[in-house]
């Protein structure tokens, strides 16, 4: 029968049937009760090059698998506008030197930790200013920033050498997942 896949971050829904076969969303099984753990095998068109999305280019099934597990800090809505996701809110002063994020309280990690400016410093640290060995394809993007602060949990604040109008456009990158500051600080090639 059909397999329908819906896919976070707003990227829509990819369905796969056989034959002529349509789903609908009458069609939903209900198999219970939600658990914990065990495999989840997705079938994709191409592989992609690894799960890093720092040092990976992904296919755009890679796009699909990723924004479904992993968020960013803001995102584009149904309507073609820029809004905070993982953040509350983002700021710049007027001179645009410097972007305060406040981090959205509530959320949590796969483990049930919860998400803190902790993490986001160490997600775009590694994509900025990457460790030696790890490759980060966007490092050049962010080439204007000058250092990541985290002054407590529920603030992340962006310093640029020079003023950039468009630095909040480039959060607004699909591969700019936060990941938790200790999966990273264990494994910096995650």
């Amino acid at each position: 029968g059909p397999l329908a896949a819906g896919f976070g971050g707003g990227a829509g829904a990819e369905a796969a049937g056989c034959a002529s076969t349509t789903a609908s969303a009458n069609d939903v099984l209900d198999e219970g009760t939600p658990v914990s753990g065990g495999n989840l095998t997705v079938g994709v068109e191409s592989e992609t090059a690894g799960w890093n999305p720092a040092s990976n280019i992904w296919a755009l099934e890679g796009n699909f698998i990723g924004s479904s597990m992993i968020e960013t800090l803001s995102v584009i809505n149904s309507k073609g506008e820029a809004v905070p996701w993982l953040a509350e809110s983002i700021t710049g002063n007027d001179d645009s030197t410097l972007f305060t994020i406040k981090v959205r309280q509530g959320i949590k990690f796969h483990d049930g930790s919860n998400l803190t400016s902790r993490d986001v410093k160490a997600s775009y640290d590694k994509i900025i200013f990457p460790p030696p060995g790890v490759g980060s394809t966007r490092k050049g993007q962010y080439a204007v920033v000058e250092k990541v602060e985290a002054p407590n949990p529920t603030t992340v604040v962006f310093r640029l050498k020079q003023p950039s109008g468009s630095f909040i456009a480039s959060l607004l990158s699909p591969y700019n997942f936060i990941y938790k500051a200790d999966i990273l600080a264990k494994e910096p090639n995650w």
